[in-house]
This record gives C-alpha cells, sequence and structure tokens, in this order.
C-alpha cells in the first residue's frame, strides 16, 4: 500500500510560512538572547515570477555567517552552490546557476545566520521564491535514526526526494528536493510540488548527492511517498485553532498565514499553529551495506617470528597459501580470527626466521561482476629490517625476550563465580608442566591442595584455559614455578605466585525477561551504560530469557529481529530491497540489585531506545 502525506494545505487565501521571527528587540537590561530578525528583503520572501541574481536580506543587527557551506542547503539543488557575503547588517546572496521555469526554491540557513554579539542563532531562516506565478507548499517531515541502535546520527544527514520513481535514480541522480536532519534526527522539507516521490536519507561523503561509494549509509522507505493536498485537507482544517498564537519551536508543528494581508511576505500575522500528528511523520533508519567486494586489506611483518594478513570479508575453507620463499613445509603455525577475515603465521623455523625477506602466493574465492565465485592470486613481499643493520641506533643491541608472559588474572584480585580462568600468552603456546604448577585453595588461612584442569585452546593458540568450580567467597592460591609454560619458541614462563578471591553469590542479581509481542527468531542483548554488550541469548521461538550473575547496576534491553536466524544483526540492501533487521529496545532503565530477582515485560509498541544515565559516556 502506498504511503500518503500531506502536511500543509495550499488552496486560496491560504499559504505555508515557515521563517517568522520574533518581533522587537531588547536596548539594554538583560543579557541579548533573541536571534536577529529579519527586517526586510529584497526582493521579497516568498516572492512570485522571480527572475533575480541577487538577493539582499537586511537584519536589525549585525549578523555573522557560520560554517555557511555546510549549512546552507538550497531544495531544489542548484548545479553552483549560490555564493553568500555579508555587507554591513545584510546578508547578499548571488546565484551563479540558471533557475528552473516554474519551480519553487527553498534557500534554508540552518544553523548558519547569528547575530554578532552574542551569537543568537537565527535557527532554519527560509528564504522562498518561484520562478513561477504560484509557491508550492506542501511539506514532508519526519525522523532519522542509526539502524544499528536508534540512535541519532552524529552530523547533519542528507534527506532526499526524486520525482522520478525508478530504482536507480539515487545513484544516477541529484534529488528534485533536499532537506538535512537536526541534532536529534528531526526534517522537514518545505514548499513542495503535489507529486509522489522516492525518499532517501544519505550520508553523502564526496557532497555530490549520489549514492555512490561503498562507505556511503543510506536510508529509504519501499513506497513512493504521494503528497497530496486533498488526502489531509479535512484533517488539518478541522485541527486549526483560530485562537493561537503559539511560537513556531517544534520541529513538527506547521503555520497557516493569510496570503490575501497586504503586508510583506516577511511580516505576515500568523492565523494558526497545529501539529502534525504522529501517523504523518516519515520514519528512516540509516545504515551502511555489507561490503560484498573481498580484497586482501592489509599485510605487515612488524617482528621476525610472525606474518600478519587481514582480508575485507570473511575467506571461504577452499583459502590456502604457498610458500615461494622459502619453498618449504611446515615452517609456519597458522592462527586465524574467528570469522576467518584476519591471520596470523607464526614463524617456527629458526632459519626461516632469520630470512629478511618471505614471499607467498595466496589463492581466495571472490565474485566476479556476474556474483559467479573464482579464484583470486596474490603475491606477497613480507621484508623485516633489523634496526642495527639498516644502521639505525648503532649504538643499541637488540634486546632477545626469553620470558614468556601470560596475562590474565592480577594477584590480590577478585573473579566472578561463573567466570574460568584465561591466560592470553603473545606468542602460540607450545607445552604446559602441570608438575610445576600448583593450586590450593585457602581455608582459614590454611591452603588445602586442590585439583584443577588445565588445557591449550584448540583453536586460539595463545590462550590457556584454567577449569575450576569456583566456591563462593572461596580463596585461592595459585603458583606457577619456572617453565610451567613453554611457547613454540623455547621461551618459557619465570615463576607467578597469585592469590585471588571469589565473588559471594548474593553480591549477583538475576533478570528475567517475558517478551509476548516480540517475532522470532530473536537476539536478546544485554547493554551496559555505555552501550557494551555484556550478555546475548539467541531465541529461536518465543520463551522467557533469564540472565544470571549480574553485577548490581543500570542496563538496557536491546532486542533484534533475527530474520535469516544467524545469531548476528544484519544490515540491509537498498536494490534488494531489503530493510536493516528491526532493532527494539526496552523503555527505560533496569536497575539490577544484589541478591533479587528481577522480573520485566518486553513488547514492541514503543522503539525508542532508553536514555543513557547521566554521567556515563
Amino acid at each position: 500500500m502506498k504511503r500518503i502525506l500531506s502536511y500543509i494545505f495550499l488552496a486560496s487565501g491560504i499559504i505555508y510560512f515557515a521563517g517568522c521571527a520574533k518581533m522587537g528587540s531588547l536596548v539594554g537590561g538583560p543579557k541579548d538572547e533573541d536571534p536577529p530578525i529579519v527586517m526586510q528583503s529584497s526582493p521579497a520572501n516568498y516572492s512570485l515570477n522571480f527572475d533575480k541574481r541577487k538577493i539582499e536580506i537586511t537584519f536589525n543587527e549585525f549578523v555573522v555567517l557560520k560554517d555557511i557551506n555546510q549549512q546552507l542547503v538550497v531544495s531544489p539543488p542548484m548545479e553552483e552552490k549560490p555564493i553568500v557575503r555579508l555587507k554591513n547588517k545584510s546578508i547578499l546572496i548571488d546565484l551563479e546557476s540558471e533557475l528552473r521555469e516554474n519551480t519553487t526554491y527553498t534557500l534554508n540557513f540552518g544553523e548558519a545566520i547569528a547575530d554578532n554579539n552574542e551569537g543568537n542563532v537565527l535557527l532554519n531562516y527560509e528564504f522562498v521564491f518561484s520562478t513561477g506565478d504560484y509557491l508550492d507548499s506542501l511539506s514532508v517531515g519526519g525522523s532519522l535514526l542509526k539502524a544499528f541502535d536508534l540512535s541519532p546520527t552524529e552530523e547533519s544527514v542528507n534527506i532526499m526526494l526524486y520525482d522520478n520513481l525508478n530504482d536507480s535514480v539515487v545513484f544516477k541522480e541529484i534529488p528534485i528536493y533536499i532537506g538535512k536532519t537536526d541534532k536529534k534526527g528531526n526534517f522537514r522539507i518545505n514548499n513542495l510540488k503535489a507529486d509522489s516521490f522516492k525518499i532517501f536519507a544519505l550520508k553523502d561523503v564526496n557532497n555530490n548527492f549520489l549514492f555512490d561509494l561503498p562507505n556511503e549509509e543510506i536510508a529509504f522507505i519501499e513506497e513512493p511517498l504521494i503528497v497530496n493536498p486533498e488526502f489531509f485537507k479535512e484533517l488539518l482544517l478541522q485541527s486549526v485553532d483560530t485562537g493561537s498564537y503559539k511560537t513556531a519551536t517544534d520541529s513538527t508543528l506547521i503555520i497557516f498565514t493569510d496570503s490575501t494581508e497586504t503586508e510583506s511576505q516577511d511580516s505576515l500575522t500568523r492565523k494558526a499553529l497545529i501539529k502534525i500528528p504522529d501517523q504523518l511523520m516519515v520514519d528512516l533508519y540509516i545504515f551502511q551495506e555489507e561490503n560484498t567486494l573481498q580484497f586482501l586489506s592489509s599485510t605487515n611483518r612488524k617482528s621476525r617470528n610472525k606474518l600478519d594478513f587481514s582480508f575485507s570479508l570473511p575467506v571461504s575453507d577452499s583459502f590456502y597459501v604457498e610458500s615461494l620463499i622459502p619453498a618449504r613445509n611446515n615452517w609456519f603455525m597458522q592462527e586465524m580470527s574467528a570469522n576467518r577475515d584476519t591471520f596470523v603465521y607464526w614463524i617456527v623455523d629458526k632459519e626461516v626466521r632469520e630470512m629478511d625477506t618471505i614471499q607467498l602466493e595466496l589463492n581466495y574465492v571472490v565474485q566476479d561482476s556476474l556474483n559467479n565465485p573464482v579464484w583470486e592470486k596474490d603475491s606477497l613481499y613480507f621484508v623485516f629490517r633489523d634496526l642495527q643493520k639498516t644502521g639505525k641506533k648503532k649504538d643499541e643491541k637488540p634486546v632477545e625476550e626469553n620470558v614468556l608472559l601470560l596475562s590474565g588474572l592480577k594477584n590480590k584480585s577478585t573473579i566472578d563465580l561463573n567466570k574460568k580462568l584465561e591466560f592470553i600468552s603473545e606468542t602460540p603456546i607450545n607445552y604446559i608442566d602441570t608438575s610445576l604448577i600448583e593450586f590450593y585453595i585457602v581455608k582459614d588461612t590454611v591452603e588445602i591442595r586442590s585439583t584443577y584442569k588445565i588445557l591449550r585452546d584448540s583453536i586460539q593458540f595463545r590462550k590457556v584455559h584454567f577449569k575450576k568450580e569456583w566456591e563462593s567467597t572461596g580463596k585461592y592460591h595459585l603458583i606457577m614455578y619456572p617453565g610451567a609454560v613453554m611457547d613454540v619458541f623455547g621461551y618459557t614462563t619465570d615463576t607467578m605466585d597469585i592469590k585471588f578471591n571469589v565473588r559471594d553469590i548474593e553480591y549477583y542479581g538475576v533478570l528475567i525477561v517475558e517478551a509476548d509481542s516480540l517475532n522470532y527468531p530473536a537476539i536478546f542483548q544485554l547493554l551496559d551504560g555505555k552501550n557494551k554488550v555484556v550478555r546475548e541469548v539467541f531465541l529461536e521461538e518465543h520463551k522467557p530469557v533469564r540472565f544470571e550473575y549480574l553485577a548490581p547496576g543500570k542496563y538496557k534491553m536491546k532486542f533484534v529481529e533475527d530474520q535469516n536466524a544467524n545469531g548476528k544483526w544484519d544490515t540491509g540492501n537498498y536494490m534488494k530491497k531489503r530493510q536493516p533487521e528491526k532493532v527494539r529496545f526496552y523503555e527505560g532503565e533496569i536497575q539490577i540489585r544484589a541478591n533479587w530477582d528481577l522480573d520485566i515485560k518486553f513488547n514492541s509498541n514503543k522503539p525508542e531506545p532508553p536514555s543513557i544515565p547521566a554521567g556515563t559516556n
């Protein structure tokens, strides 16, 4: 079903006016907090049959222009942006482009105009004119949020309308109308003609009004907007309160004025002010499409004993490497990231480590222009230059580090009752000698020898797992004597003597989530105050979610409709008409208390994310 929008109706005797400024100025007394006031303009604002090349707008005081090139939005866009400059108390605008016939133009200055003394901003002042004998005066508005977390974008984003309804228009043509979002993601585009439009939001990296770069972000709705003045005529006219004289500070407010008055267009009397109904606002969710181009993104050899290389996408299982220099086998140990896009080749052969240059041939699968899998080959040269050999810092002797360091647990620390101990080495671990490891539980200052399991990780070669069922409020003592752990290069650990405690079971709280009106499969994520995921659960069907061992504090709950059941949030794709997977947030903060179970109900009626508590980032 097509979506139909009409925010402002223009009939005989009614026009839209968005540029009203507060009349009157203060002399002396309290600090001036009023924005500049437009006294006159030449030609007049809202002029018809406009054929001028210059515009002069005069204010009641001296003004300054802030970031005019970024703030000024011209709709429809001109081939060459107007040149704006200051002269005394006026702004002079030179129009450099030829104007279209029978077209209503809007120059929105955003936050560019401010008074010279206090910096009070005249927000979203619009200068409007028509090259025909009437003014288009319909509007669309709405909000733009990031699809991933429903937060506003950090910077202003283009909102673009096209009367060409072809799907490829956003790649090939500049829009017929354009607007920008404010700091909260709200937007309005005024002075539109009655028509059907495709609407997009575009984070335009190269500022050419085209969706033509892989790192540009986009938002869209599937069906055209029908901007029709008849559709909401009765709704709007019945809503008008002719006795109301409110200030237009809400971005969703619209103003009706009477065009039969003899005053200049800049000083027309406001006759009524109404708020656009919520159901008429356009909701857009911006996203960056997933990269589909596979390529080798980086390589380096920062030390003699390893080679690093990364791909733009995970590589397939058919990925393989041929050694050209040296031409031998079994000289490296391969370590890969969990999603198979980053690799480390640890050089276990001593003779190969001493080589300054190593050459490899990588063989991996990419997609051709027809999306068929084809083999790609990359020949790589990894060069290591020793500082001493290059003549730099000749007086310094190379430091040969022969002690293996393990990180993961500090002496006299406290660990969570539900967590395992993990030790991580800077290099792959080859051997663990349990005869050089002692582990004790401490009871009333008495140390009692206790059983444990310690294992190397089968995938992440630099990780050691220390397995033990902890006791609530338990105290423990771990000793690793020299040589307990050895890496693939023959380096061993020194003495490690660590005493630590385990938290009390009563320290933790429990959260139970009941979600009745959400779609499944689904991902439930518990977030801290900095939006970091602290717990995550994937469900194929509806059932209560239980989060245990939660530290006291404030949390937020995020829900992802995982349509393809792959256990992660997926972005959208414009040409495939696929929107990003829907995200919802539990309304409000979740306060977890020690030794307390909290039950909440989660529904999809209100998708807005709760605000981050004060004092957090």
